[in-house]
């Protein structure tokens, strides 16, 4: 990807609408966490232990989206069984707002504040430069519509968007149903290493379980 977007980046860039607000923010950080764990899965900088996701090189990246999440996951005593799941739930702010930094620091975004009927407060990132968002649509689009074989970073994505029912905001001109199945199929035969296969499942499995969440919410709320 070009200036070495990271995937919680990318994920937030998509996300925005054309005035800066985040579109399904609850889902898009929790997405961005996710895609957080496997780019520092990727990088070699964590790994799974039975269940449990340990840090297996604490080094700095030099991401500003991605080592306040590895400083995070080398103090396990925040958290009780330090899977998958839980870290994502730990880690969704904070990464959200580490992508979001990630944004404003690659001069991507600009940041805005306003008020909504005089009254509350608002804060939107407006992009400064398009080019970037795309670039992603550009990569998504040979893969996801065109057949192109994703590299490993750009099925990631796409995992990513599938698993976080994403796809309208990522494809939103195209056929929703071709765009699922396509989605779902990069999502189950593109992970070569088994670490991050073993990974992908249990973030599945948690955002599976996320996404229950948000239609109870949504259910109770209606």
């Amino acid at each position: 990807m070009t200036m070495n977007i990271t995937l919680g980046e990318q994920i937030l860039l998509l996300c925005l609408d054309d005035s800066g607000s985040v579109r399904q923010q609850p889902t898009a950080e929790y997405m961005i966490a996710a895609g957080a764990l496997l780019e520092l899965a990727m990088a070699d900088r964590i790994r799974l232990d039975g269940a449990r996701l340990v840090p297996a090189d604490t080094t700095a990246t030099g991401s500003v989206a991605l080592d306040p999440v590895l400083a995070r996951l080398a103090e396990p005593a925040k958290v009780k069984t330090g899977d998958v799941q839980e870290w994502i739930f730990a880690l969704g702010k904070d990464a959200f707002t580490a992508a979001r930094q990630g944004l404003l620091d690659k001069g991507l975004v600009r940041e805005e504040h306003g008020r909504t009927l005089g009254i509350i407060k608002t804060t939107r990132y407006p992009e400064t430069d398009v080019s970037a968002r795309s670039e992603v649509r550009r990569v998504l689009d040979a893969v996801v519509l065109e057949g192109h074989e994703p590299d490993e970073r750009t099925a990631a994505l796409i995992t990513l968007i599938h698993h976080g029912d994403l796809h309208s905001i990522a494809f939103p001109d195209a056929d929703a149903g071709a765009v699922k199945r396509r989605c779902a199929e990069v999502a189950e035969a593109h992970w070569a290493r088994p670490v991050l296969r073993a990974l992908m499942d249990a973030v599945a499995a948690s955002v599976a379980y996320f996404m229950s969440l948000v239609a109870v919410n949504v259910a109770v709320n209606s």
